[in-house]
Order: structure tokens, then C-alpha cells, then sequence
């Protein structure tokens, strides 16, 4: 071999230097490269995942919402069916104390001088007086439904404007049709005044 050979074999050796160096510059661009496409990568990530935060957020609101608008339906609904409530309660109040006055004044018309005869044992009435006499579970008038009306709305003007008392008449029905606010007379005693 002569003296080429040595110039070539150093030509070749700088050659592979600058092909390694070339080869190192080209993996670093290449990973500076894949570096930047990374970066862009993250930054996109970050306004989808920006993106999804806001529609979590704006779901969350919408169904905070949502569940306001039942809760105060439900506490509505409740105040609602307990004012019902009371009302009813009230109501059958009111019907029970007008049945109880009516009663009262049932017992107070046909056994107020009654009974006191009867203690006496004077028995000359008909036997349909007897009959009602032993029997003051049963009503014995009709009240009319006007009246009844008329008394709780007194009842109600008195608890709203708390004016003084007033003194409210109970009409009695006979079974005959007519009103009467009297007392009835017995047909015994009326036969003792006659004779």
C-alpha cells in the first residue's frame, strides 16, 4: 500500500467523525422537535381540559339548581298540606261544637221541664212524647244549612276583628216544618192551666 492509502483511510476516519456528528445534531433537532410537539400537545390538553372544567362547573350549577327548585317545591307542598291540615281540623272543630250547642239546646227544650216531670212520674202525655223524651241521643230538628253557614261566618268575623261578644240565636226546626224559639209546653201542663 503506499502512500494514498494513509490519506484516504484519514479522509474516511474525519468523514465518519462528521457523520456521527451529523447523526447527534439530527437526534438532538429530533427530539427538540418532538419536545415542541409535546409542549403543544400539553397547551392544547390544557384548554380542553380548561373546556371540560367549565361544562363540569356549568352541570354543576344546573343540577345545584335543579335540586333548589325541588327542595322548595317540597317544603311548599308540605306548609301547603299542613295548612290543609289545620284547616280541616279546625273545620271538623267548629261542626263538632255547633253539634254540641245544637244538642245542648235540644236537651235544654225537651228536657228542661220534662225530665222534672218525669221525676215526678207524671206520665199523661201521648206516648210519642215519652218516646222522644227517652231518646236525647237523637237529633230532633233539622238545622237548615243556611244557618249553620251564618254561624261559623259570625264565628269567624268574631276570632278576625275581636269586637265584643255577641249573642247569637239558634231557630229549632219542629218536625212539623215550623220555627220556633220557645220552649214547647207540655200537653200536661198546659191541661192543668186550662182546668
Amino acid at each position: 500500500m503506499g502512500s494514498g492509502d494513509w490519506f484516504k483511510a484519514i479522509i474516511r476516519l474525519k468523514r465518519s467523525k462528521e457523520d456521527k456528528h451529523k447523526q447527534a445534531q439530527a437526534r438532538k433537532t429530533l427530539r427538540r422537535l418532538k419536545g415542541v410537539v409535546r409542549f403543544r400537545g400539553v397547551i392544547e390538553e390544557g384548554h380542553s381540559v380548561k373546556h371540560q372544567a367549565m361544562s363540569a362547573l356549568n352541570h354543576i350549577h344546573f343540577w345545584s339548581r335543579i335540586q333548589a327548585e325541588i327542595r322548595a317545591r317540597w317544603l311548599s307542598m308540605v306548609t301547603e298540606s299542613r295548612t290543609r291540615q289545620k284547616k280541616l281540623e279546625n273545620q271538623l272543630k267548629l261542626e263538632a261544637k255547633l253539634h254540641e250547642l245544637e244538642w245542648r239546646a235540644n236537651t235544654n227544650q225537651y228536657f228542661g221541664q220534662a225530665y222534672y216531670d218525669l221525676s215526678k212520674e207524671s206520665w199523661g202525655w201521648s206516648w210519642r212524647e215519652r218516646w222522644v223524651a227517652v231518646r236525647p241521643w237523637e237529633n230532633r230538628f233539622h238545622t237548615r244549612p243556611s244557618l249553620a253557614k251564618k254561624v261559623e261566618a259570625k264565628h269567624k268575623t268574631t276570632e278576625i276583628t275581636k269586637s265584643t261578644p255577641t249573642k247569637t240565636t239558634v231557630k229549632q226546626v219542629s218536625s212539623n216544618g215550623k220555627v220556633s224559639t220557645h220552649a214547647r209546653k207540655l200537653s200536661r201542663v198546659s191541661e192543668e192551666t186550662s182546668a
